[in-house]
């Protein structure tokens, strides 16, 4: 559990925002687990996408992800960069996903020359 000290602490140091459920016709608060999450109010840090929010955004199913974070898919060249944040924690940046997603780009071919 977060104490207000620490909630404090962090409100002094950039805004932030404490997210609870209210009242719901007749139900006490509703807590989000009991903790006070706090939120960044500012959008400055970058986008840091975990293996499933990718696969589900792209399609690409988490084993193959997995699959091209290994040393010999990486050395042919498969897959995305991503962020080893620790042995089992890994997230892609954004904009990485944003250039893989841009490079696989196929146009039509124009046939105005037949």
């Amino acid at each position: 559990m977060v104490s207000m000290g620490r909630v404090a602490a962090a409100a002094v140091r950039e805004p932030v925002r404490l997210l609870d459920y209210g009242p719901s016709y007749g139900r006490p608060w509703e807590s989000t687990g009991g903790a006070a999450y706090l939120l960044s109010m500012s959008d400055d840090r970058p986008r840091l996408w975990t293996p499933q929010e990718l696969a589900e955004y792209t399609g690409i199913p988490i084993r193959t992800l997995a699959d091209w974070r290994t040393e010999r898919a990486r050395s042919r060249g498969l897959g995305l960069p991503f962020v080893a944040l620790s042995a089992h924690n890994v997230r892609y940046r954004d904009e990485d996903v944003e250039a893989f997603i841009a490079g696989r780009l196929v146009a039509p071919i124009d046939r105005a020359g037949d």
